[in-house]
């Protein structure tokens, strides 16, 4: 009867939708997992710059000290 194919229609375009909803989902997780492992690695190169940007600062900050001991060097 008419009534009995709209319910199997709309029961079969609702498992469609629900279907390409969880295609969706998997697509969107793989993405999120994607981005976390960039992140990562966005955080890892950030750290060693910071460490290269320390050493260096330190480097820079000891030259008035290392200038001092050679002008006393030469001044003996």
């Amino acid at each position: 009867d008419a009534a009995s194919a709209d319910t199997a229609a709309e029961i079969s375009d609702l498992v469609a939708s629900i279907s390409a909803t969880g295609q969706l989902l998997q697509s969107l997780e793989q993405t999120v997992a994607t981005l976390g492992v960039a992140d990562a690695e966005r955080d890892m190169a950030i750290r060693q710059l910071n460490r290269q940007l320390d050493e260096r600062l330190r480097q820079v900050e000891s030259v008035p000290r290392r200038l001092s001991t050679v002008e006393s060097t030469l001044s003996s």
